[in-house]
């Protein structure tokens, strides 16, 4: 059976997909409560950043622009959403194949293509082996982990947002 028609890998894998995409829109909605009188500004800068690392770097930005609690909210965020980013990345970035020896279990290898690796191996003058990237096995749970761990992470921003408007009531001076 080939990757793309395993329906336990096509289901994992897409309900990451789905629940990390969710989870980085409502990263986006919490800026703009950061921001709050130039929340359409912040979501401008947002929208024309591709990488979760510019992503975050613009929230750190805007959050010290605002007050120290607000830094310390973008922090705590943060913290969650950059661990399920790397974990989203892992996954998004690499090869996958059936161990078919084992029922749902899933070889996961990083790096380039097996057609680079093979014409990085004939470019080399000597006759050693090249190296092979490092093999993971994923189960069903590791999927299922990361969608709930996404899932928790939303509703923690989604507590965020409900913080924010308070602690702009009682501000002194307008952000």
């Amino acid at each position: 059976m080939a990757v793309a028609n395993h329906p336990i890998l096509t289901s994992g894998v897409g309900a990451c997909i789905l629940a990390m995409a969710s989870t980085e829109a409502a990263m986006g909605v919490f800026l703009a409560a950061i921001r709050w009188q130039h929340a359409p500004k912040a979501v401008e800068a947002w929208s024309k950043l591709r990488t979760v690392r510019g992503k975050i770097d613009l929230i750190e930005a805007e959050a010290s622009l605002s007050s120290k609690a607000h830094k310390v909210l973008a922090v705590q965020t943060m913290d969650k959403f950059i661990s399920i980013s790397r974990r989203r990345n892992k996954l998004a970035h690499g090869f996958f194949g059936i161990v078919t020896d084992r029922e749902n279990q899933f070889a996961w290898r990083e790096g380039a293509s097996a057609g680079r690796r093979m014409a990085a191996g004939l470019a080399t003058s000597s006759m050693r082996e090249t190296p092979k990237p490092p093999t993971w096995i994923y189960t069903p749970r590791d999927f299922s982990s990361l969608a709930q761990d996404c899932g928790d992470t939303f509703a923690l921003i989604s507590k965020m947002v409900d913080i924010l408007p308070i602690m702009h009531a009682f501000q002194d001076e307008p952000i």
